[in-house]
């Protein structure tokens, strides 16, 4: 059902969102990330949501725990909030 995906329930209100995604993600597909991250700054007509992906890692990678991707995290949060 439609109802079932997050992209149904977008407004215009829709806060800044970051979503992380792996290529290789065995529970949910990136395919659908990029679909919810179009609709939003469709929605919102602004760039207010954003997508990395990362080249082969799966659901719960330690890749999102890196230091790395704090530093991305906090780019991205830097960018709305100060």
């Amino acid at each position: 059902s439609r109802f079932a995906w997050p992209g149904a329930y977008v407004t215009c209100s829709c806060p800044p969102t970051l979503i992380q995604a792996g290529t290789a993600d065995e529970l949910v597909g990136h395919k659908g990330s990029e679909d919810l991250v179009a609709r939003i700054n469709d929605i919102c007509k602004e760039e207010r949501s954003e997508l990395q992906i990362f080249e082969g890692a799966t659901h719960g990678d330690m890749v999102y725990l890196s230091k790395e991707n704090e530093e991305r995290l906090f780019t991205f949060l830097d960018r709305f909030l100060k």
